[in-house]
């Protein structure tokens, strides 16, 4: 779940936030609070169930808590990513908003219909794409296996 996100620091200390919740450990979580087997369902089916059972507003709390962004702050990979000279910045983190906060001059594509927005011949504006939704819209998550057949 936190591949890049992990480079971040942690904004109290400084250290490096490598202990962020990982994809397995968020299918553990979720396969303890439903009861469920770990190797009987992977980890966006078990998402689904998580929301039918328990509620998407659960799920979206338990997710967010996970990656506590309020606590983490942009650190040197973040920096280098953004110093490319690249038209756009393809992101599927959606939990944290580390890229917002040295993007605010950006254009910022989270749905669909923000992709007519996005053309690179008609300005100079760079754009953050999160294809798999934004932390403050819920609605455009993509977590469980039917965000990805819907999307």
């Amino acid at each position: 779940m936190r591949g890049y996100s992990r480079n971040a620091r942690w904004k109290d200390s400084g250290e490096r936030a490598s202990n962020l919740a990982t994809w397995g450990e968020l299918h553990k979580r979720l396969c303890d609070d439903l009861q469920l087997d770990r190797s009987a369902f992977d980890a966006m089916t078990v998402a689904d169930l998580y929301a039918t059972r328990l509620g998407s507003g659960l799920l979206h709390n338990v997710l967010l808590a996970l990656v506590p962004d309020e606590n983490l702050v942009p650190a040197d990979a973040h920096a280098a990513l953004l110093s490319y000279d690249a038209e756009a910045i393809i992101t599927t983190n959606h939990l944290d908003t580390l890229l917002d906060r040295d993007t605010s001059d950006w254009g910022k594509v989270v749905h669909d219909h923000d992709v007519a927005k996005f053309d690179p011949t008609r300005s100079n504006r760079r754009h953050v794409i999160y294809y798999h939704g934004h932390r403050h819209d819920f609605d455009s998550w993509v977590v469980r296996r039917t965000d990805y057949e819907d999307h």
